[in-house]
């Protein structure tokens, strides 16, 4: 199950021996409550870390509630600009 949740890019963060049941032959993970897309919030594109839109659609579209959300290349470049803001202010040699 762990390798699965890993080959779509997610995480469980919260493996126990509670968490892992038997089925028969098989292991399953339960609470998956925690489970996250890998990746560091704090370089993430917020909407990618929150898994919806934070813009308005278009008029006469779809609610933001009914519209999948989907990974587009400006969240890459989102990502860019927290990465560079860290480096101009965070990572500063004193």
């Amino acid at each position: 199950a762990s390798q699965f949740l890993h080959s779509a890019d997610w995480v469980h963060r919260n493996v126990t021996g509670g968490n892992v049941l038997r089925s028969g032959e098989m292991g399953k993970l339960a609470d998956l409550e925690n489970a996250r897309r890998k990746g560091t919030m704090g370089f993430m594109a917020w909407e990618v870390g929150t898994q919806s839109y934070l813009s308005e659609p278009p008029l006469g579209g779809k609610p933001r509630s009914e519209v999948p959300f989907r990974f587009n290349p400006l969240h890459d470049m989102d990502s860019v600009w927290w990465i560079a803001r860290w480096l101009l202010y965070c990572h500063v040699d004193q």
